[in-house]
């Protein structure tokens, strides 16, 4: 893994722990496999490491329910000005 790629994780940590701490909503562009990219609007819970990877526990408006998303596949992301 290179240092670049652990900045633009680091970034995404930082970014998705100030909307938990903040309880506002994140737009995401998200990579899934299989279904490729899609743009979610999800309210961030928890952030938690898992084999190596990190992830954000939030609430996805698109599946109205609680997702897990790992930060290397969030392609783009942006904090908004509503909150939850």
């Amino acid at each position: 893994e290179t240092n670049e790629l652990k900045d633009e994780t680091l970034k995404k940590y930082n970014l998705l722990m100030r909307a938990i701490k903040e309880r506002r909503k994140v737009k995401i562009l998200y990579y899934s496999y299989g279904k490729g990219e899609n743009e979610r609007v999800i309210d961030p819970a928890e952030m938690f490491l898992f084999q190596d990877g990190w992830y954000c526990a939030a609430y996805c408006e698109l599946k109205k329910d609680i997702r897990h998303f790992e930060l290397k596949r969030i392609r783009k992301y942006e904090l908004l000005d509503e909150f939850y």
